[in-house]
């Protein structure tokens, strides 16, 4: 059992095996996202869309209702996280760039 312990220890320090959670949390570092003073200073300083042009955008590509929106810092680039709740009531996220209104790809695993 030691040595099962000691080569699980070894294969994820020499990063052989991944860890799901470590991947994400990597990604949540790279993702920020405002709360709702910073959002409008944020919108006052940069030039960015309005809000409701993506969830106008989001809307577009995935059908459903609206239901929540962040303003993201994501690796220097921000981004609305449009929060859409579909008719099989599933939530999916849609990221929407901030500055161009253009629909993000969806990101691996969502």
């Amino acid at each position: 059992m030691t040595s099962l312990v000691r080569i699980i220890g070894a294969a994820l320090t020499l990063g052989v095996v991944g860890l799901p959670h470590v991947a994400q949390a990597t990604e949540t570092r790279l993702r920020t996202c405002l709360s709702a003073g910073e959002t409008r200073e944020t919108l006052q300083t940069m030039k960015l869309l309005p809000p409701y042009r993506a969830v106008d955008e989001a809307g577009r590509g995935m059908p459903g209702e609206s239901v929540g929106i962040k303003l993201c810092r994501l690796n220097q680039q921000m981004v609305y996280d449009v929060t859409i709740l579909r008719h099989d009531g599933h939530l999916v996220h849609m990221l929407v760039d901030a500055t161009t209104g253009t629909l993000m790809p969806p990101r691996p695993g969502s």
